[in-house]
C-alpha cells in the first residue's frame, strides 16, 4: 500500500507493528524479509520515486575536518536510497574484520563472520550477483583469467562482484504490492518520542514540505537512514535525554568512518608473459567479476597494518589517455554535484545520478575489455583500505537548521596516522613482492615519499561507524542484534552499526545485517 505522507491529515496517529525509517538498501530489505506475515509495517521514506531538489537539501551540512565530498552530494534521498548512485562494488568483509586485532584499537565485532554467512547468502540474491564465489581459483576454472603468481604467506587475489542493483527500481512493484506493508513517502522522521520512563520509543514524529505533522506508534521502530542520518536522528530526538537517544555514553556519531582510496598510487610495469589481466580488469560481460591484491593475515599483524585491497586499471596510450578520461569524468561529476545543488533542470536534474554511476559502469568496462588487449604495456594501481576507528572522527549537529525545523549536520572527519602508514607499507610491501615473483616492476611515485602524497588520498562515499555495534555498553551504540543498548524497542539498520569497515565495499554486509536484523524482529514479536 502506497501513502503520500503530505496528504495523511494533520495530528494523525498511523499505528503499526513495525516502523522502518529509511528505504535504501537496508530499509527496502528490511520490508522485503517481514512481507508477507502477520505482522504491519510501516516503510517511511523521506522523498518520492524520483529526485527531487527540495527533499534532497535536507542532507545539506557542514564538513569541518578533513576535506570530504559535500554531505549533499554523497548521498541520494529518494525511495531506494543512495542505490539509485552507487556503483555496485560487491563481497564479503574477511573473518579478520570481525576480531578483534591487538595492533587496532576497539577493533572487534560482538559476532563473528559465521553468524552472518546464511544472511551473505540471501543478501548475494537480494543484490543480483553471480556464483556465490569470491575466491580468484573459483573464476579461474571459469576461465576468467590466471591470478599473479604471489607468494601464498604474503598476497593472496580475491574476487569483487559489481551489480549496482537499484533496490527502487528493482524492488519497488514488489514491496507495493505487500499486503502488511504500508510505503509512507515524501515523509520525514525529525523526532523519536521516548515514553515517559525513556527505556522507549513511543512516536516517530513526521513532517512534510506540505506543512502536515502526524505520528506513527510502533512496537518497534528501526532506523535506516544511513551512517549520517542515523546519528543526526538519535541526537535530535533529545527531549527526554539531553544528549540524545543512545547516547548515555557519548558515542552516537563518533568513529564515522569511510574507506580511503589513492587512485594512481603506483604504476605495474609487467614483464611479457607474466601478467594476465583478464582476471583483475572490469568486464561488460555478467556476471562482472574482478580481482584485487591483498595481504595475508599474517602480513597484516606483522606490519601492524588495516585491511586493504589493491585494484589494476589500465594505462592507455596517449591517443587513448586514461588521465584525459580520469580528468573528463571528474569534470562530469562536479556537475552532477552542482546540478544536484542548483535549480531543477527536468530530466538533467531528476535523472543525473542514474546516469553517471551507469555511465562510469559502462566507460570502465570498455576500458577494462580494451586493456585485456596488447595495446596496453602498464597498469596503475588503485589502493583502497579501512579506516582505523577514531573516536574523533564524527557526526555533530550544527545550529543551522533545515525547512521541517531539524538541526543540520555537521562532519569532522579524521584520518590517524596508522591511515596513512597501511598505503605506503603495503605499496612498499606489494612492490618487493612483485619484483620477487619476476612480475615486472611496481614504480612507486617519489610524492609518496613526502607528505604531499596524502592529499590524494580521499574518501570513497562509504559512510560508516557513528552508530558502532559492541557487547559493551560503554564501548557501543547498539547490541550484536542492532539494538540500541538503552531502548528497548529501537534498533539500527545499516553500516553506521560496523565498529571495523575491512576493505570491502559495505552495501552486501548491510544488507546482510538487514536480513538477520529481521529475523530478530520477528522472534521478538512473537
Amino acid at each position: 500500500m502506497l501513502i503520500d505522507g503530505r496528504q495523511v491529515p494533520n495530528g494523525t496517529t498511523i499505528e503499526t507493528d513495525v516502523c522502518v525509517i529509511g528505504a535504501g538498501a537496508a530499509g527496502i530489505t528490511l520490508a522485503l524479509a517481514l512481507g508477507g506475515t502477520d505482522r504491519s509495517v510501516a516503510l517511511i521514506e523521506s522523498g518520492g520515486f524520483e529526485f527531487d531538489r527540495a527533499t534532497q537539501s535536507l542532507y545539506d551540512g557542514k564538513s569541518v575536518g578533513r576535506t570530504h565530498v559535500p554531505l549533499s552530494a554523497s548521498r541520494v534521498r529518494f525511495f531506494g536510497g543512495t542505490t539509485n548512485h552507487w556503483g555496485g562494488w560487491c563481497r564479503p568483509l574477511e573473518n579478520i574484520d570481525f576480531e578483534s586485532r591487538a595492533w587496532v584499537p576497539h577493533s572487534g565485532w560482538p559476532i563473528a563472520r559465521r553468524e552472518l554467512d546464511p544472511f551473505y547468502r540471501r543478501a548475494h540474491e537480494i543484490v543480483g550477483l553471480g556464483p556465490f564465489a569470491y575466491d580468484a581459483a573459483s573464476w579461474e576454472r571459469r576461465g576468467q583469467g590466471r591470478r599473479m603468481p604471489l607468494d601464498p604467506q604474503r598476497f593472496d587475489t580475491v574476487m569483487f562482484q559489481m551489480h549496482a542493483t537499484r533496490f527502487g527500481v528493482a524492488y519497488r512493484e514488489q514491496v507495493l504490492k505487500l499486503n502488511n506493508v504500508r510505503t509512507l513517502i515524501h515523509s520525514n522522521v525529525v523526532e523519536l518520542v521516548a515514553s515517559g520512563d525513556s527505556r522507549e520509543i513511543s512516536d516517530a514524529r513526521v513532517a512534510t514540505f506540505a506543512g502536515n505533522r502526524f505520528d506513527v506508534r510502533s512496537k518497534i521502530y528501526i532506523v535506516a537512514c544511513g551512517a549520517i542520518e542515523n546519528a543526526r536522528i538519535l541526537l535530535a530526538s533529545n527531549r527526554a535525554r539531553p544528549a540524545g537517544i543512545g547516547n548515555e555514553h557519548d558515542l552516537v556519531g563518533r568513529f564515522f568512518m569511510d574507506h580511503l582510496q589513492f587512485v594512481g598510487a603506483a604504476e605495474l610495469l609487467p614483464v611479457e608473459g607474466r601478467f594476465d589481466p583478464s582476471l583483475y580488469l572490469q568486464r561488460m560481460a555478467s556476471p562482472q567479476v574482478f580481482g584485487a591484491v591483498v595481504p595475508t593475515d599474517a602480513v597484516l599483524e606483522a606490519n601492524r597494518s588495516l585491511g586493504y585491497g589493491m585494484t589494476v586499471l589500465p594505462r592507455f596510450p596517449k591517443y587513448l589517455d586514461q588521465a584525459a578520461y580520469s580528468e573528463g569524468w571528474e569534470s562530469f561529476r562536479a556537475l552532477a554535484r552542482r546540478a544536484a545543488g542548483g535549480p531543477a533542470e527536468g530530466a538533467l536534474t531528476k535523472h543525473l545520478w542514474n546516469v553517471l554511476s551507469s555511465l562510469d559502469r559502462v566507460a570502465s568496462a570498455a576500458y577494462g575489455r580494451l586493456a585485456a588487449s596488447r595495446v596496453i604495456r602498464q597498469y596503475g594501481i588503485k589502493f583502497q583500505s579501512e579506516q582505523m576507528p577514531n573516536p574523533d572522527s564524527r557526526v555533530t549537529l550544527d545550529e543551522d537548521r533545515d525547512p521541517l525545523g531539524m538541526r543540520r549536520t555537521k562532519l569532522d572527519w579524521r584520518l590517524a596516522e596508522e591511515d596513512f602508514r597501511t598505503i605506503r607499507n603495503g605499496l612498499e610491501l606489494f612492490a618487493r613482492e612483485v619484483g620477487r615473483a619476476g612480475i615486472g616492476r611496481l614504480q612507486i611515485p617519489d610524492r609518496v615519499r613526502d607528505l604531499a602524497w596524502r592529499d590524494a588520498v580521499i574518501g570513497s562515499w562509504h559512510h560508516m561507524g557513528t552508530t558502532r555495534m559492541s557487547s559493551d555498553v560503554k564501548a557501543g551504540v547498539v547490541d550484536s542484534n542492532c539494538r540500541v543498548h538503552s531502548m528497548a524497542n529501537l534498533y539500527i539498520a545499516g553500516s553506521s552499526v560496523f565498529p571495523t569497515v575491512g576493505y570491502a565495499n559495505p552495501t552486501l554486509t548491510l544488507t546482510a545485517l538487514a536480513l538477520r536484523l529481521a529475523e530478530r524482529v520477528k522472534a521478538v514479536l512473537r
